[in-house]
């Protein structure tokens, strides 16, 4: 079944199954076998008004482990395009050191962190410090290849939760007998539906890209 928001159909991104001897090649990078009960999710399509929470912990990841590389994508995203806390909380620290010209790694990003936010109810309520909160929310398998793609469908997914606070908002103004509201409210949300659209198109065409340069990658070279 496929989901229409003001016209706009809403589609997941494509789910890779993945068999005991599989390989699988992302942008010239060989990833490691995946077993037999392991998938990995590309853009998996969440709860309705949910985060893509692939992509979140996958960006969180590699802007610890390759923050020269992720600082280009920096004004993608922000902070508030999270929907996991801790996540939310990586990044603003990531923006933070990037700005100012900071070393980033593991243990500056672990530093900057406080204990109290992330240890609390909306983190990792089960860690026993933010060392192991961080490696929690950092065992993802996404690559640094993936760094732009994960932006923006995290991008894509702002504006798509942010379309249906307004289709709620709609319709509450309908029930509540407001006609110039809901009109108001429905002009609104055709131009939130193309920003919307717009920002999946961009994500789908990376997504594409990156196929296109692992099955480049996975060709026989012509010196063979």
């Amino acid at each position: 079944m496929v989901h229409m928001l003001f016209g706009v159909p809403d589609l997941g991104f494509a789910r890779l199954n993945c068999g005991p001897d599989d390989q699988h090649w992302i942008t010239g990078r060989r990833l490691a076998a995946v077993r037999v009960d392991r998938v990995l999710m590309l853009g998996r399509e969440h709860p309705l008004g949910g985060g893509d929470l692939d992509a979140e912990f996958s960006l969180a990841r590699v802007a610890i482990e390759q923050p020269l590389v992720v600082g280009r994508i920096l004004p993608l995203v922000s902070s508030q395009d999270f929907t996991d806390h801790v996540c939310a909380r990586i990044w603003q620290v990531f923006q933070h050191l990037t700005q100012s010209r900071r070393p980033i790694g593991f243990d500056e990003i672990v530093r900057e962190l406080d204990p109290k936010d992330i240890l609390g109810p909306e983190g990792c309520h089960d860690a026993e410090s933010v060392a192991d909160c961080v490696r929690q929310t950092i065992e993802s398998s996404g690559t640094v290849e993936e760094a732009r793609w994960c932006a923006l469908r995290i991008r894509a997914a702002t504006h798509r939760r942010s379309l249906l606070d307004l289709i709620s908002r709609c319709e509450q103004a309908v029930i509540a007998g407001q006609p110039q509201d809901a009109i108001r409210l429905f002009e609104e949300g055709s131009r939130l539906a193309e920003t919307y659209m717009q920002a999946k198109l961009l994500a789908a065409a990376e997504l594409r890209r990156l196929r296109r340069e692992a099955t480049r990658a996975a060709a026989p070279s012509s010196d063979s």
